[in-house]
């Protein structure tokens, strides 16, 4: 069934990071082309919560609809991944596959469609890869998570002030990855152990070693959460994860920038620890992170700033919030800013 509110073929193409779409890349920038995502499927039929129109004028790609049918059957073996399925599903959101020129997701937030990447491969052929099924459930199992996140925590970007932004991308990039490692080896041990052995050799792999080091030598930390605070730990070794998650942090924030206008567009709240833990629960409810809560905010392993170009990004940003803007040109002096230009548009 595809999305009603979704047309394709009259799409643009996303440049960069648009304040509606997250992307799951430690790498580089992206152009996102939506058109090329020619198919979209509802969850809520996949899940057979909703039954199409007999004179529904959109035909269901049955190609597609089988290859996203199997892999939500293998993720519905975790109980928390379909947990979040339902959600998502309860959210509008839908599924579309095509390609992205970099690993992992598009989150639509607007649009409620999760774009997975099909790595540029037809769909007969997609369906006969394993790997390729496993590479799109893998990043099915991270963009779930991402879209729990939006429904939970989407608004408190707007009340948050500048630092405490950085840091919620932060715990909600390391979540994504720690709470992936702890759903991919639920199905690892519901017997998809090829899905693990996949993860395990991603890009973030470190992550999974990091889980199944815990996982293994004491079979409860996974019922207790100290696998999962162990992977969610891990994320933060990797400078380049960090920097990444910075820099998306400081785009999003120019992007409120421009669009509210104004010369304070972010809140003055700060997080507290308490509510992240409750934040940042697993679909059970388990607050995985309460042992370490107010390390979040407090340890600088955890909330200080790794490079120097996000670090001048940062401060530019807070300056501006402090500058008096007068013809265009930002002034850190109302005075000066007068005497420069008498008229509030120009020198004259």
């Amino acid at each position: 069934m595809t999305k009603s509110d979704v047309k394709p073929a009259g799409a643009a193409i996303v440049t960069g990071r648009a304040a509606s779409l997250r992307h799951k890349t430690i790498r580089e920038e992206f152009d996102f082309d939506a058109s090329q995502f020619e198919d979209v499927i509802d969850l809520s039929f996949l899940m057979g919560e909703e039954q199409p129109s007999l004179f529904d004028e959109d035909d269901i790609n049955p190609d597609l609809y089988d290859i996203l049918d199997e892999i939500l059957d293998v993720i519905c073996c975790a109980s928390d991944a379909e947990k979040l399925l339902l959600v998502a599903a309860k959210q509008g959101y839908a599924l579309s596959l095509g390609f992205i020129d970099s690993e992992g997701y598009v989150l639509d937030s607007d649009n409620r469609v999760l774009h997975l990447n099909n790595h540029g491969i037809a769909l007969d052929m997609l369906a006969r890869s394993e790997y390729y099924k496993n590479s799109i459930a893998i990043n099915l199992v991270r963009g779930l998570r991402d879209i729990w996140h939006e429904a939970r925590i989407g608004d408190i970007y707007e009340i948050l002030n500048p630092e405490h932004i950085i840091k919620i991308e932060r715990f909600r990039c390391a979540d994504i990855e720690a709470v992936a490692a702890h759903l991919i080896w639920q199905l690892r041990n519901e017997g998809f152990a090829g899905l693990w052995r996949q993860y395990m050799a991603d890009q973030d792999g470190d992550i999974a070693l990091s889980y199944m080091g815990e996982a293994e030598n004491q079979p409860d930390s996974m019922s207790h959460g100290k696998a999962i605070r162990q992977a969610f730990r891990q994320w933060f070794t990797d400078n380049n994860r960090v920097n990444a998650a910075d820099h998306d942090a400081l785009e999003l924030m120019d992007t409120m920038c421009e669009e509210k206008n104004t010369k304070r567009p972010f809140g003055r709240q700060v997080l507290n620890a308490e509510q992240l833990a409750g934040l940042l629960a697993l679909p059970n409810a388990m607050r995985y992170l309460a042992q370490i809560q107010q390390d979040l905010l407090d340890d600088v392993f955890y909330c200080g700033v790794v490079d120097d170009i996000n670090q001048a990004h940062l401060h530019h940003i807070l300056a501006d919030m402090q500058g008096h803007e007068r013809a265009g040109v930002m002034f850190q002096s109302a005075n000066l800013a007068v005497k420069f230009f008498p008229s509030k548009d120009s020198l004259f």
